[in-house]
């Protein structure tokens, strides 16, 4: 019997650091829903993110039961709440503790290492390492781009949710700069029907 994979790796952020902070669905005034729930949660996001070939993802998929590999996951949830925590400071949003780049430096030390210059046809590109017995490298290109979404990313596109609700951070990449939801068909939508409701309200 076939297990259908689930939906990880939703592509709405604009940048692939945010897809991993934005696999915790966070609301105000409600319950937080973990999507990474074991390790091969975390192999299966960076499948569908096009971090790992479906081949090496299935070989790391079995090895989800391995204690390595509940460590390698809780080292991803510790990235991931860092991260969020700076960016929420820079959102000026909430406080960030003090130790959150440590973590990322931590991560990132581990990462670069791995990480070639390669020949394309004519030009050179940064590809990492194919190397199957690592459980971490999943972690590798996440760690890579959310030190570069800190350093390069202008602070000005970085956006929370215009929802009284959602929680989720996005890059805004729109030429004008006006992008207000994480997910126009979800929050967008939702925002929408309450203010149709309000105004009908309101006429009554």
């Amino acid at each position: 019997m076939v297990t259908e994979k689930k939906e990880l790796y939703r592509d709405l952020s604009g940048h692939l650091a945010l897809e991993l902070v934005n696999t915790v669905d966070r609301t105000r005034g409600g319950p937080w829903i973990e999507m990474l729930e074991d390790y091969g949660d975390l192999v299966t996001w960076a499948e569908q993110g096009g971090l790992l070939a479906p081949t090496r993802a299935r070989g790391l998929r079995r090895r989800k039961g391995e204690r390595r590999a509940a460590k390698v996951l809780s080292r991803a949830r510790d990235l991931r709440e860092a991260v969020y925590r700076i960016l929420m400071e820079r959102l000026g949003e909430e406080p960030a503790r003090g130790d959150e780049l440590a973590v990322l430096d931590t991560e990132l030390e581990r990462a670069l290492p791995h990480r070639r210059l390669v020949r394309r046809g004519d030009d050179f590109a940064w590809e990492w390492e194919d190397d199957p017995g690592a459980l971490d490298a999943p972690l590798w290109p996440v760690a890579h781009a959310l030190g570069e979404l800190l350093v390069c990313e202008p602070r000005e596109r970085l956006r929370l949710c215009a929802s009284q609700t959602c929680l989720w951070i996005f890059l805004d990449t729109t030429r004008n700069g006006r992008r207000r939801w994480c997910d126009m068909s979800v929050c967008g939508n939702r925002a929408k029907v309450c203010a149709y409701r309000h105004r009908c309200r309101e006429d009554e």
